[in-house]
């Protein structure tokens, strides 16, 4: 699994590949200006299943942390709403940038100890 982190303003796209035990997934992610695309893909047909835009805001907490608040379009019947969240979400919350994730994962007979391990692996890339 390769590990990478785009800072508000830079002109890099980053690829970074999840190979698990079952497929491989990609999210490609992608400066625009200073906010931050996040293409998320993989499995067997790869498609737009979900898009989440997350937008900082300060924690109503008032302790000067970032919050996020998120809106999401989802395609009937698909389930990538978790993932797109999680990364949209976190790298807004990392970075203070409007973030925008699109994407999805499918494979056929998908297992719930396979969601886990997908999952497992995104939380590695989020929460380092």
């Amino acid at each position: 699994m390769t590990e990478a982190m785009i800072c508000p303003g830079s002109e890099k796209t980053e690829v970074i590949i999840l190979t698990l035990s079952f497929a491989e997934a990609s999210l490609t992610v992608t400066p625009v200006g200073e906010d931050i695309h996040i293409l998320f893909s993989g499995g067997d047909r790869p498609h737009i299943g979900c898009t989440v835009m997350a937008v900082p805001r300060g924690s109503l907490t008032g302790d000067g942390s970032i919050s996020v608040t998120s809106s999401v379009m989802n395609l009937t019947g698909h389930k990538d709403e978790a993932v797109c969240r999680e990364l949209a979400e976190a790298w807004c919350r990392k970075t203070g940038s409007v973030t925008v994730c699109t994407g999805g994962f499918h494979v056929d007979n998908i297992t719930a100890e396979q969601i886990g391990e997908l999952m497992e692996a995104i939380g590695q890339i989020v929460h380092r």
